[in-house]
């Protein structure tokens, strides 16, 4: 008997096998829709079929034929399979099983998976999740906004031992943008565990209070003035940024035959993006609302842009 994960088809499952003399089952879940404790039950499910078959007088060689043979798709669960009592399921694995449904092309899923990583699981692991109340959710807080001594990483910190601690350095404290994304990752486990009935209810999360800050925006001198300081490749890309206000992906997707400077209102045509991804290099994908859009443009910015059109040909 055992349950291990595997992958089969290019998925990742649990595999769930049973060996009882001449007889062996083996069933596959997807490990992105099913705990290991759904596994568990599973084989203590295939368990008390065999039973219930050595019971009624059922012989090995009679049950071989239906069950000796190896499945090649993933097998959905028994319909009395349930969920594990909520004791036995831990923080950490349920973290996993959250972290496998968000969607990794999304510009916050690696900042999920370093607040789970790096702050959650060192903090409740192997706690079970009914067991988190809000005193922990508090410790949480206070753990974040406290420093661990560690020093600067910089080299003049490592050149004199005796320099005093910075802010800037790893293990805290955190500002309180960093402090309430980690609380809202958390959250968000915990609402998931308790649609899956593994928890009663949410405790109650206080979030920190963050100062608010106006944007800080170039004036039209300050705009010209960079413009006039970048080299010569780079000043109608910096105009086409200011006077639109595309993000830095949709700038370096930008192709010509999204640009319609034809008729009386000019316009650019915003569909993808790009970002930079540390597995798969820069990944193309929709702009930011998952909708294309169209940008106006201004009378001078359409003329720069004729101009550059017709001088590459």
């Amino acid at each position: 008997m055992s349950v291990t994960p595997v992958v089969k088809n290019g998925k990742s499952c649990w595999q769930v096998q049973v060996i009882r003399g001449a007889t062996r089952i083996r069933r596959f879940l997807d490990r992105k829709k099913f705990l290991r404790q759904d596994a568990l039950a599973l084989e203590r499910e295939i368990l008390n079929d065999l039973d219930t078959q050595q019971r009624d007088g059922a012989t090995a060689t009679t049950t071989t034929p239906t069950r000796s043979t190896t499945s090649t798709t993933t097998a959905p669960p028994p319909t009395s399979v349930v969920l594990p009592e909520p004791a036995l399921v831990t923080f950490a694995d349920f973290a996993e099983r959250y972290l496998a449904l968000q969607d990794p092309q999304k510009s916050d899923y690696t900042n999920k998976v370093r607040n789970v990583r790096l702050h959650l699981v060192p903090l409740f692991g192997q706690a079970p999740l009914a067991a988190i109340t809000r005193q922990h959710v508090d410790d949480l807080r206070v753990r974040l906004r406290t420093p661990h001594g560690e020093r600067a990483t910089s080299r003049r910190a490592r050149c004199r031992p005796d320099a005093p601690l910075t802010r800037r350095r790893k293990g805290g404290p955190k500002s309180p943008k960093t402090i309430n994304n980690v609380l809202a990752t958390l959250r968000a486990i915990l609402h998931l565990a308790c649609d899956y009935d593994l928890i009663l209810k949410v405790p109650r999360i206080l979030f920190e209070r963050e100062a608010h800050k106006d944007p800080d925006f170039l004036d039209f001198d300050e705009a010209e003035a960079l413009i006039g300081a970048a080299p010569p490749e780079w000043k109608l890309v910096l105009r086409t940024a200011i006077r639109t206000g595309l993000r830095r992906g949709e700038l370096l997707e930008l192709r010509w035959r999204d640009v319609h400077l034809e008729g009386p209102s000019p316009y650019l045509r915003v569909s993808r993006s790009t970002r930079e991804d540390r597995g798969a290099g820069r990944v193309i994908k929709e702009p930011k609302g998952r909708r294309a859009r169209s940008v106006p443009l201004t009378a001078a910015l359409a003329a720069d842009l004729r101009r550059m059109r017709w001088m590459s040909g």
